[in-house]
């Protein structure tokens, strides 16, 4: 398996407001430093399978917020989030190749008043992104779904969070072992959590390490 970067390497921006869902009891964060980047995100892990039409405005748009993210333009809230979110979005992993991806639609449970968060993965696929702008469902590790759990830490900088599972394949299921380490930002007034995924992956050729990113908004 080698590394393809789901938050800097896959499409075209499309201008579309974040499509995920937030509780009644979310602090909605502190103030912004700049703009919101508009992101097309998925509506959260259980929703379904993934189509390759729905990544197609994805990557640019994550290019766009890590770069704001690395400007200081996206920050951390500058008031510290209070009460229960629910951030919804991808996360993506290795892939066969360097132009391929396993992504599935990801949910952030979060607990700010208590520290805690509860992460859920599910609905993966397979993707080619040989063509950002034009991502292809394809079968090379013969992904059919999978679920992946965990549950962490939050506060109003990091996110730290298992997430293991199985990763179901006709070539046989791949066992998930992984943990998420990110930020927590301010999109404008939007909540918003991104960072690396790392862990490993194991089938019945063996244990391979497991290279990711993730990526979920209110």
């Amino acid at each position: 398996m080698n590394k393809l970067n789901i938050i800097a390497g896959m499409c075209v921006i499309a201008a579309v407001s974040a499509c995920s869902s937030s509780s009644s009891n979310e602090s909605g964060g502190g103030g912004t430093t700049g703009g919101t980047v508009a992101l097309p995100l998925a509506p959260g892990a259980g929703s379904g399978a993934i189509q390759a039409s729905t990544l197609s405005g994805v990557s640019a748009a994550l290019d766009q917020l890590e770069t704001a993210i690395g400007n200081g333009t996206v920050a951390a809230p500058t008031t510290a989030p209070t009460g229960q979110a629910t951030m919804n979005g991808y996360v993506g992993v290795d892939g066969e190749n360097d132009t391929e991806s396993v992504v599935g639609n990801l949910t952030v449970n979060a607990n700010f008043d208590a520290g805690t968060v509860i992460t859920t993965a599910s609905d993966f696929g397979e993707f080619d992104f040989t063509d950002p702008s034009n991502p292809v469902a394809v079968s090379t590790l013969g992904v059919t779904g999978g679920t992946l759990s965990g549950s962490g830490a939050i506060n109003s900088t990091t996110i730290s969070s298992t997430l293991d599972g199985t990763i179901t394949s006709t070539n046989g299921d791949v066992t998930i072992d992984a943990d998420l380490n990110g930020g927590v930002y301010d999109n404008g007034g939007t909540l918003l959590v991104s960072g690396d995924v790392t862990g490993t992956a194991t089938d019945v050729t063996g244990t391979s390490t497991l290279v990711g990113d993730f990526v979920a908004s209110e």
